[in-house]
């Protein structure tokens, strides 16, 4: 059993190594992962292939989560693991739907205002920024 995807790994490692040997085209990843059309890719559903994102519920999950950068990516993952049998179903609303909160301390807000949708909080910035 593969449980790291590791396999899938070195599959795409070969990949890129063939690319390059046949048609002469150097592939590169977006290492900072700041593509807007990968995470459109998540929103979609279109998961097929990615490690633990191609279950028909995690697929579910992202298109309703909505991610839009790599923060939103960890925590679809943390949350939707855990779960077994929705447990948790008001998590991907609260990205869609905020409340409105206030962080009084300015020192705070560099350092959570990225996750603060998790908690109802609308974002006041886009972070891929």
């Amino acid at each position: 059993m593969d449980f790291l995807g590791l396999r899938t790994l070195t599959v795409i490692k070969d990949a890129i190594k063939l690319v390059k040997e046949s048609k002469g085209v150097e592939v590169e990843f977006d290492k900072d992962m700041k593509d807007p059309k990968a995470y459109k890719l998540w929103q979609e559903g279109k998961s097929m292939g990615i490690f633990q994102f191609e279950s028909a519920g995690m697929t579910k999950f992202m298109k309703e989560l909505k991610p839009d950068c790599l923060e939103d990516i960890i925590a679809g993952v943390s949350l939707y693991r855990p779960r077994t049998n929705g447990s948790n179903p008001k998590i991907h609303t609260k990205q869609t739907k905020p409340r409105t909160r206030s962080i009084h301390t300015s020192k705070l807000r560099a350092n959570i205002e990225r996750n603060l949708w998790m908690h109802g909080v609308p974002r006041t910035s886009n972070a891929n920024s």
